[in-house]
C-alpha cells in the first residue's frame, strides 16, 4: 500500500469475514486482512471504476461497490463482478439488497426499488446519498430535503424533528443500539 498513490480514502467499512474494505479515489479498492493490505483487483480498468464512492454489505456476506461512474460491482467468493442494473437510475450513490432479490438504490434521481422481476419503482423524486437498515423491512434513506424512512418499495415517511430537515447528511450508521447520523452543517446527530 502506497500511501503516496493511495491517500485518498472515499469509503471504508468492516466486512463480515472482519476484514477492512478501504475504497480509493483513483486507485480502486483494497482490503485490510490483519497486518497486510492488498489490492481487490476490479475487472474494470476504467479510471471511473477505480474510484470507490460507495461499500455496502449484502445478506449473505457479499460486499456492493459503487464507483464513480455510477457502476456497480459485487464481491463474493473472491470475485468482482458486474451488476447489471436498469438504465432509468442514473448517478448512482448507494445500494442495498433486501431479502427478497431485489436492490434499493440511491442516486441523484431519487430511491428507487429494483425488483427481482426486473421492475423498478421510484420512491423518492430528490436526491439521496445514504441508506442503513434499521430493520428486517425498514431503513433511513438520507435525501437533500430531509431524512427518510422507507418501510417497503412503496412507503416513505419524512422524519421530522428539530433540525433534521436543514441538515445534510454525509453518512448513516450504526454505533451500538443507536443510530449516528453525520452531517455536513450540523456535526453528529
Amino acid at each position: 500500500f502506497d500511501a503516496a498513490n493511495n491517500s485518498i480514502i472515499l469509503y471504508m467499512m468492516e466486512g463480515e469475514d472482519h476484514r477492512l474494505y478501504l475504497g480509493t479515489d483513483g486507485s480502486g479498492l483494497f482490503v485490510l486482512d490483519r497486518d497486510k493490505i492488498m489490492p481487490l483487483p476490479m475487472p474494470s480498468a476504467s479510471p471511473s471504476d477505480q474510484r470507490i464512492a460507495y461499500l455496502s454489505k449484502g445478506l449473505h456476506h457479499e460486499i456492493y461497490i459503487v464507483t464513480a461512474g455510477s457502476r456497480v460491482w459485487k464481491y463474493a467468493d473472491n470475485r468482482v463482478t458486474a451488476l447489471i442494473l436498469p438504465h432509468l437510475i442514473h448517478c448512482i450513490t448507494g445500494i442495498l439488497p433486501d431479502a427478497e432479490g431485489g436492490y434499493y438504490i440511491t442516486g441523484c434521481e431519487g430511491c428507487y426499488y429494483y425488483s427481482p422481476d426486473g421492475k423498478t419503482t421510484r420512491i423518492l423524486d430528490a436526491y439521496c446519498n445514504n441508506l442503513l437498515y434499521i430493520s428486517r423491512d425498514s431503513m433511513l434513506v438520507s435525501a437533500l430535503n430531509g431524512l427518510y424512512l422507507i418501510g417497503g418499495p412503496r412507503t416513505s415517511r419524512r422524519i421530522n424533528f428539530p433540525g433534521v430537515d436543514t441538515c445534510t447528511f454525509m453518512s448513516l450508521r450504526h454505533l451500538g443500539k443507536f443510530y449516528l447520523l453525520a452531517t455536513a452543517n450540523r456535526g453528529f446527530i
